[in-house]
């Protein structure tokens, strides 16, 4: 009898195990003809030494397709090689991404719908950044004294800046009580070689619940920038 309940347990756990774990499905297309050939990621970051690679996939013919399971609803990146391309939801069912030389959409969930509207909008303000950058440099081919530049280039430049900050704490701070917030605070400030507390980011923690800042990262990545502030 004793031998029969531990049976029994252990296919209840085992069936507890397999109902808390998903199958995602995700295709993807690219029109970057580079591309082809080469092989897209999906990585987790767990901290700024270490990223953990989830899933690959060879692009053949402008597409790519990732497959498998997860018992998490986590924010992971798309990258091929060591360049960033952009930030996925991964979770259970199914996803498409595309990507181009001029943007990256997302479709499927409602989190990765919530994030694709994100980075739309970033992709236009960045966009708007870069049409300065170019030109910024025909008007110093051209002669242009600095006042002229000031005007035309610094001031737009800086309230684009101020601009694509205010959305992405906007963003953030919308999406505490999920993994889109801790998840695109990674994914933003990860990047940064030393761990540094910027008005951006000071701004997100003050008014940030205990939950947020005890994610792991977080709370190693505020750990790391006040050790940084010390020295």
């Amino acid at each position: 009898q004793t031998m029969i309940m531990r049976q029994c347990l252990l296919l209840i756990s085992i069936l507890c195990f397999a109902s808390c774990s998903q199958e995602y499905m995700i295709k993807g297309n690219s029109d970057v003809m580079t591309h082809d050939g080469k092989t897209f990621y999906l990585r987790e970051a767990y901290s700024q030494s270490s990223i953990a690679v989830i899933d690959s996939s060879r692009v053949e013919h402008g597409t790519f397709s990732f497959c498998g399971d997860t018992d998490t609803i986590q924010l992971v990146g798309l990258y091929m090689g060591a360049e960033r391309v952009m930030p996925v939801v991964l979770e259970g069912g199914n996803l498409t991404i595309e990507v181009s030389h001029m943007r990256t959409k997302l479709r499927g969930s409602k989190l990765n719908e919530r994030l694709n509207k994100l980075l739309s909008e970033r992709t236009r303000i960045l966009a708007k950044q870069d049409e300065l950058r170019r030109k910024c440099i025909v008007m110093l081919y051209n002669g242009s004294n600095e006042d002229e530049i000031y005007q035309k280039i610094t001031v737009p430049s800086l309230k684009l800046v101020k601009k694509l900050e205010a959305l992405e704490t906007k963003f953030i701070k919308e999406n505490y009580d999920n993994t889109l917030g801790p998840g695109f605070f990674i994914w933003l400030f990860g990047q940064y070689t030393v761990p540094v507390i910027t008005p951006q980011i000071k701004s997100i923690l003050d008014g940030a619940p205990e939950e947020f800042k005890c994610h792991p990262y977080i709370r190693e990545y505020i750990r790391q920038a006040k050790h940084t502030i010390d020295e």
